[in-house]
C-alpha cells in the first residue's frame, strides 16, 4: 500500500480549511444551543417536515381555542349580569305586588300596573344586551 503525503504548503491549506469548517460548526451549534432551535429543521428531520407541520397546526389550534374560550367567558359574564338585572327587577315587582295585596291595598292597581310595565321594560332591555355586536339571548 502506497502512502501519499502532501507538501507543507498543501498541509497548511488543509488545516486552515478544517479550522474554518470547525469554527462555522461551533458557531452554528452555539446558536442552536442558545436558542433551543435547530438552524436547519429540514436537515435535522431528514426532509420529513410532517411532525413540524403537526406541531405548528396544534399550536395554531390551541391559540384559536384559547381565543374562543376568552370570548365565551366574556359572553357568560355579560349574560350573568343581564340575568341579575332581570332577577332584581322581578324581585322588586314581586315585593311591590305583595305590599299592594297585603296591607290593605296601599298601592293602587294602576300604580302596580305601571310598576309591572316598567319592570317588564327593564327585563326586556336586560335580555336585549349584546356583546361585541352580537345578541346574547336572541
Amino acid at each position: 500500500m502506497a502512502l501519499q503525503s502532501i507538501g507543507d504548503l498543501a498541509q497548511s491549506l488543509v488545516l486552515r480549511r478544517q479550522g474554518t469548517v470547525l469554527a462555522r460548526d461551533i458557531a452554528r451549534l452555539t446558536g442552536e444551543l442558545a436558542s433551543g432551535r435547530t438552524a436547519d429543521p429540514a436537515r435535522t428531520l431528514s426532509g420529513n417536515l410532517q411532525p413540524l407541520a403537526d406541531i405548528e397546526h396544534a399550536l395554531t389550534l390551541a391559540g384559536a381555542h384559547r381565543e374562543v374560550a376568552r370570548i365565551a367567558a366574556m359572553d357568560a359574564e355579560v349574560m350573568q349580569t343581564a340575568l341579575a338585572r332581570v332577577e332584581q327587577s322581578g324581585g322588586a315587582l314581586a315585593e311591590a305586588a305583595l305590599t299592594a295585596s297585603g296591607a290593605g291595598g296601599a298601592m293602587q292597581p294602576g300604580a302596580l300596573a305601571r310598576a309591572a310595565q316598567a319592570a317588564l321594560s327593564e327585563m326586556i332591555g336586560a335580555l336585549n344586551t349584546g356583546s361585541a355586536g352580537r345578541a346574547l339571548f336572541g
